[in-house]
């Protein structure tokens, strides 16, 4: 790295952080919603009646998750994590600022990982950068924000499981890649953890989990080495069957003899990809963003190609591969559902399109830079950086990473979204509005009470509300999570799903 890449280096290392202050900032002013309490009433009873006593409370979440897993979804792990709701402990905030650095951790370390194992450690600042581009591209850019980062429920069930599966990509190269016997049982060890984690979360995700073992556990056999990879390939089928087949998963689907047709699910998978996802995603933006981290892949790449003589012969297969897995993640729901899924699925599938985007991309590149003839031209654009001056790889650096958080028509950026709801006063509004029904809850002695509509619903915090039907079963929740016989809403709200 020569000084012109330090300094392109630092400035997309800067600009990343500085569009996630916006961000965190936002995350003060977030209040819980809709499954929230849902999930949260029985450790919310649970305290207020015994303390905050560890063991007791670790008992409550287990219980809690065996409810669910019985009549509603076999999540486990899911929904021993989701029973200890942040608002229940005086801090929601907390949950959008862990899921996202989960999230951009999670990237960072899976392209850190693979630059560094296949072009060693001088290698591995290029992952960085591919890394925090993307990052931005999927955060600024993620179709449904609130279920994203902000409403706890929605975010950690998809995004939280999601950025531990980058996790755990991560630890899986560093597996493959280390040469100390000690580290690859430490390595396995917690690849084991990882596993029965994540296939105790979503199951889009645990699907895809399975079908990334899969290929490593193909890769072993092949190369003949690290076969150690078979048991967490075990646990992680293990427990995608525990969560899968669980009476609750039944319950939810409506009974398994409305599950779709195996083909059936498979022809609408591939055409929703296809149809909503790679040509409605795949705009100008991101091909800027493609030509962007062009250098940065040629230098991973062509180490690669010095390294280990890999000559990328398969570019056709590797784009049909790519195709196939983000088809794969809508199976679940089209199987069990008959649709695609919600927006917090929806919003996974978009980190996963962007990453396998730039990997197909980048297979491409390796294909074409592996044939002699194009050897000399792929080394000048790998030092394209390190030529230019300064100035203008860091302004090349500014635009592009700029023009993913300036969103589309539709919408701005996240960060640009974040910074305007602040700056117009509409989250201290909203966060003031929760606090004041919070007080209330808590304070009066009404067993009946009536609250507001919102008058300020912030794009990105706002996700769902109460109802004026107490019987409805978002009222229902907050009425037992805040001991009252019911709560409403003293006028009809027509932003509010009443489903």
């Amino acid at each position: 790295m020569n000084t012109n890449e330090k300094k392109l280096y630092r400035t997309v290392i800067l600009f990343f952080l500085l569009a996630s202050v916006p961000m965190v900032i936002l995350s003060f002013f977030n209040v819980p919603s809709a499954d929230d309490f849902t999930f949260g009433r029985r450790m919310q009873a649970y305290i207020s009646e015994n303390g905050y006593h560890m063991f007791g409370m670790i008992k409550c979440a287990v219980e809690n998750m065996a409810d669910y897993y019985m009549r509603w979804e076999g999540r486990y792990s899911e929904s021993i994590i989701a029973s200890f709701m942040p608002d229940i402990f005086g801090c929601y905030w907390l949950s959008a600022i862990v899921i996202y650095g989960l999230l951009t951790g999670g990237t960072t370390f899976f392209f850190y990982t693979l630059a560094k194992g296949l072009a060693g450690k001088e290698k591995a600042w290029p992952g960085v950068c591919i890394a925090l581009t993307v990052c931005l591209a999927a955060v600024q850019n993620v179709p449904y924000p609130v279920e994203a980062f902000y409403w706890f429920i929605g975010a950690m069930a998809y995004m939280f499981y999601h950025a531990s599966y980058l996790w755990m990509c991560g630890v899986v190269i560093l597996y493959f890649t280390s040469q100390d016997r000690r580290r690859d049982i430490v390595l396995l060890t917690l690849l084991a953890l990882l596993s029965a984690f994540v296939a105790g979360g979503n199951n889009v995700t645990a699907f895809v989990s399975i079908l990334t073992y899969s290929a490593f556990v193909a890769l072993s056999l092949v190369t003949r080495r690290k076969r150690g990879i078979i048991f967490p390939f075990l646990l992680s089928v293990g427990g995608f069957l525990i969560s899968y087949l669980s009476p609750g998963t039944t319950v939810r689907g409506g009974g398994s003899e409305h599950y779709t047709p195996v083909v059936v699910t498979i022809i609408k998978c591939f055409r929703w990809t296809i149809r909503q996802y790679l040509l409605e995603w795949t705009t100008a933006k991101i091909l800027l963003m493609l030509c962007f981290l062009t250098p940065f892949l040629l230098k991973i790449l062509l180490e690669m190609v010095d390294r280990y003589h890999f000559r990328f012969r398969f570019p056709g297969i590797a784009a049909l591969g790519g195709v196939c897995f983000l088809s794969a993640m809508s199976s679940p729901p089209f199987y069990i559902l008959g649709e695609p899924g919600p927006g917090r699925l929806r919003n996974i599938i978009y980190v996963s399109y962007l990453v396998v985007t730039v990997l197909v991309y980048g297979y491409f590149l390796g294909w074409a830079a592996a044939m002699e003839e194009n050897r000399k031209t792929a080394e000048k654009i790998a030092d394209l950086y390190q030529r230019l001056p300064v100035k203008k790889s860091i302004a090349a650096g500014i635009v592009v990473m700029g023009l993913m958080c300036i969103g589309d028509a539709k919408r701005y950026g996240v960060s640009i979204e974040a910074c305007k709801e602040i700056a117009q006063g509409q989250a201290a509004q909203y966060h003031r509005e929760a606090a004041e029904r919070k007080k209330m809850y808590q304070s009066a002695e009404e067993a009946d009470l009536e609250v507001a509509p919102y008058s300020e619903k912030p794009y990105l915090l706002f996700f769902d509300d109460i109802t004026d039907d107490p019987e409805n079963w978002k009222n229902m929740a907050v009425s037992a999570f805040y001991g009252k016989q019911t709560v409403k809403l003293n006028a009809y709200d027509p932003d509010v799903e009443y489903d």
